[in-house]
């Protein structure tokens, strides 16, 4: 059974990073827990790789022992903190495009 998830890439404005928000759906509908992966320069989307970024990411497990810089697990509570976090200050972010 393919698990289903909700996810987001966001690159970082540099477009050095990147971080990959990943919300796997269970059976009945809900999502228990959110996973924050951080990616380093250079690995781009994970999402959507090219063979050469596939080989990087094999190469990134052999050294690290996973392909991804770093990783959260959040439950509701802490992406309930970041969203009203999020809420409080985006309104006073300057519009950049």
């Amino acid at each position: 059974m393919k698990i289903k998830e909700k996810e987001l890439f966001v690159k970082c404005s540099c477009y050095g990073e990147g971080a990959l928000f990943s919300a796997p759906i269970e059976d009945k509908g809900t999502i228990d827990m959110l996973y924050v992966s951080f990616w380093s320069q250079g690995l781009g989307d994970p999402r959507y790789l090219r063979f050469k970024d596939k080989i990087r990411f094999i190469w990134q497990v052999i050294r690290k022992g996973r392909p991804y810089e770093d990783e959260l697990v959040l439950v509701k509570k802490e992406a309930e903190e970041i969203r009203n976090y999020l809420n409080e200050i985006l309104p006073l972010m300057n519009p950049k495009e």
